[in-house]
This record gives structure tokens, sequence and C-alpha cells, in this order.
């Protein structure tokens, strides 16, 4: 797999960048936004970057990213928020600072593999479309708003810890769409796809 890797330590980017080539990936390091930019092409698979870029921002990465179909995972000094991942165009997944080696590689083959699908699904009247992570064709989703739309889709109900933020996010970009569907919380059971009169 080849990898986009900015970070603006240098000494985290040589360590990533290392920790990245053991596992037998390709990497091209950037030290900074202009950088990143240069180094992305059509070979590019995913992105990972952090979220405090210099010369050129990383929201900016992100959509020129994004306008080239290569997912991203965007490193954080803190915990995502809904308002981050509300942006027009939010990275594919987000990863907060510490993480362990583990996480990060998860974090790369997940947007990788989901990038990589051509499934698209329907969840409360929306079209989801998995590879360019978009509902309806025009509100962006992260990787793990996907995962829960695909599993309230198939067996209506998704339980798993820490999905609050994602769940928030979603609800707010259900509205932007215009469909009548809410993510909604049942007690001891879950969360629910309900239409929004329920």
């Amino acid at each position: 797999m080849k990898i986009l890797l900015a970070v603006p330590d240098r000494d985290l980017l040589l360590c990533l960048g290392k920790l990245l080539r053991l596992r037998g990936d390709e990497v091209d390091e950037a030290f900074d936004g202009v950088q990143a930019i240069s180094h992305i092409s059509k070979s590019t698979d995913v992105a990972v970057l952090d979220g405090a870029m210099p010369r050129v921002d990383t929201k900016t990465i992100i959509k020129f990213l994004t306008e080239n179909g290569i997912p991203s995972v965007v490193l954080s000094e803190s915990p995502t928020t809904s308002r981050l991942l509300q942006q027009d165009d939010p990275a594919s997944s987000y990863l907060p600072y510490p993480f362990s080696p583990g996480e990060l590689y998860e974090k790369i083959r997940s947007v990788r593999e989901k990038a990589s699908l051509c499934e698209t699904f329907s969840a409360g009247g929306l079209k989801v479309d998995a590879g360019s992570l978009l509902i309806n064709g025009k509100i962006r989703i992260t990787s793990e708003e996907c995962d829960i739309l695909k599993a309230l889709s198939s067996s209506g109900v998704y339980g798993a810890d820490g999905a609050d933020v994602y769940v928030d996010s979603l609800n707010r970009k259900l509205i932007r769409s215009g469909s009548g569907a809410r993510i909604k919380y049942a007690g001891g059971k879950g969360y629910r796809l309900v239409a929004c009169d329920e």
C-alpha cells in the first residue's frame, strides 16, 4: 500500500514512517502542507496527516484528497467532536493522540477497505455510497458513520460504545439531507433509525 504520511514533527514523522515501512507499506513523507499536496499522486492509496499542518492547512489538504478520491486519516490532539465531523469535507476517519501502532494500522486498513468498495445501500430512505462515503451523493460522512448506517440498515439496531459523537453528527447530516429519518436511542436496546415523527 502506498501511504502519504504528513506530520510537522520530524521525529514523529520518522518514527511513524519507519513503523509503516516495517509493515511493508511504501511511504511518502511530508512535514508541511505544501509538501503533502506535492506528494499526492494517482498511486496514493491513503493519506495520514496531522490535524495542524503548517503552510497549507489540514482542511485544504483533505478537500484536495477528497477531490482525488483518496481516503484520509487525521491524527488529532483532541478527541473527535461532532463539530469536526460536520465539516463540509471531513476526513475519512480521525485518530486522537496518543495511539498504538495497532490502532493506526486498523484505521488505515478500514478507510482503505471502504474506499475500494463499490457498495451502495439504503438506510432510512437514504442512499449511502460506502466507497465515496456519501449520503445521497452529496453529504460526506466518515468511515465510522458509514459503519453505523450499515449496521442500522441490516440489523436495525446499533449498540457500540463511544458512538454518541458519531450519532449526533449523523443526525445533523440526516437533517441536511432532507430525509425524514433520525437515529434515536432506545433504552437498553441501542440506537435505531426511525422516522422523525416517531
